[in-house]
């Protein structure tokens, strides 16, 4: 939800899983309780030339001001670090893919526009070298450098 010109607007689409307990699931998300990943993480993030260059990238700025703009996400706000709107942007691209999956407009804007076809890819590269610096080291994709070994 974010306010626009004075009044509440939904946008997104909401995802309901039957039969879960609401406490957290870590089915898919096991590693987050092993001591150390999420510093390893924050640093092979910090190592990665592809998002240190997305970060320069003046195209990538107007996307994720665009995106915070149109979405009020506030990991993707102007006023967070470099990393952390980069980090924010992957949420929005599963949003977006899911949108996509069931025919529906992608992040449209106030006057209702999807994002344009190289925004939608940028949003994916970003998406997908964020994914990256999950498990693989960003430097140098060193396998004895990746989370878990």
């Amino acid at each position: 939800q974010r306010l626009a010109k004075g009044k509440s607007v939904r946008k997104g689409v909401p995802v309901f899983v039957e039969g879960t307990d609401p406490a957290p699931d870590l089915l898919f998300h096991e590693w987050r309780q092993i001591k150390g990943y999420k510093d390893w993480r924050r640093s092979n993030m910090s190592r990665s030339p592809a998002l240190a260059r997305l970060a320069r990238s003046q195209k990538c700025e107007a996307l994720l001001a665009k995106l915070s703009h149109i979405t009020g996400y506030a990991a993707v706000a102007q006023s967070q670090p470099p990393l952390k709107r980069l980090s924010g942007a992957k949420f929005l691209d599963s949003l977006a893919s899911i949108a996509e999956i069931h025919g529906m407009p992608v992040l449209p804007d106030d006057e209702g526009e999807d994002l344009k076809p190289e925004e939608r890819a940028l949003l994916a590269e970003i998406a997908s070298e964020v994914r990256r610096c999950w498990f693989q080291d960003s430097a140098e994709a060193c396998v004895a450098a990746s989370f878990g070994q």
